[in-house]
Formats: structure tokens, sequence, C-alpha cells
């Protein structure tokens, strides 16, 4: 798989641990319901094929768990996106998406991108970085990079 003209093949004992690890990850003590008096907290990931983002919240001990998964194939536009661009996208694409859960709440938003904290601060934008910030200054949130 990670050397060219090696066979690689998937394996009964591979399935079985991937259907494991499938539904570990969708059950509790991992996967919670929502409380609402508790900050939640984003991840959001972009590329060129897809993003990828999950929605979650720290429980009494401070450990974080998952209210929800959540991810998106890119259409061809998308997919061309420069990184910068495409990182803008997937925090907009995902605040847009938990608007229910968080909008009217301050919450902790952690990307890989140091843009998103430039754009919220930048006075000067035009374009499409124009329009994604002017929809991220509706909420309160605190960037992680």
């Amino acid at each position: 798989m990670l050397k060219k003209d090696v066979d690689w093949t998937w394996s009964d004992e591979a399935e079985e641990t991937f259907n494991t690890l499938k539904e570990k990850l969708s059950e509790f003590p991992i996967l919670r319901r929502t409380d609402f008096n508790k900050v939640f907290i984003l991840h959001t990931d972009w590329s060129a094929l897809g993003i990828r983002t999950i929605i979650g919240q720290l429980d009494e001990e401070g450990k974080e768990y998952v209210i929800a998964y959540v991810s998106q194939s890119n259409n061809k536009v998308e997919s061309n996106y420069f990184s910068y661009e495409g990182e803008c996208f997937v925090v907009v694409w995902v605040i847009i998406h938990f608007k229910p859960y968080i909008y009217g709440t301050n919450f902790t938003l952690y990307t890989n991108h140091q843009l998103i904290k430039w754009l919220m601060t930048n006075n000067e934008l035009i374009g499409k970085l124009a329009r994604l910030a002017l929809i991220l200054r509706e909420y309160e949130f605190k960037v992680i990079h």
C-alpha cells in the first residue's frame, strides 16, 4: 500500500478490526448526547478530497467526547481551492452546519491553519475572503491553531 509493486490485501482480521473501531467510535463513552450547558468544541480539516469535522464537548473530568462526526466530499470547484481558501471554507461550512448548536454561544474552534485568526481581525478584505469573514463575525468563538 505504501510502496510501488507491493501486493496489499485486506484480510478478514483487518476487516474485523476496522468494524470494531467503527463500533467503538460510535458508542458511549466516545460518542455522547449534547449538553447545551457546556461549551462546544469544533475540529476542522480540509483537503482537496473533502472536509472533515468533529463537534464535541468536555465532560466533568475535562476529557473531550464527540457529539457528531461530519464529512463531505468536495466538488470540482472546492477541490481546486488553495489550502488557505479550503481551510476557510471548511470553517464556514461547519459553523453553518452546526448553527442550531452553536449560534449565540461561545465555542472553541481547532484548526490547522493560522489564516482563520488573521481573517477574523483583518478589516481590509475583499472578494471571497470578505464574504467568509462576514459570516464568521456573527459568532463568538476562540480559535486554537
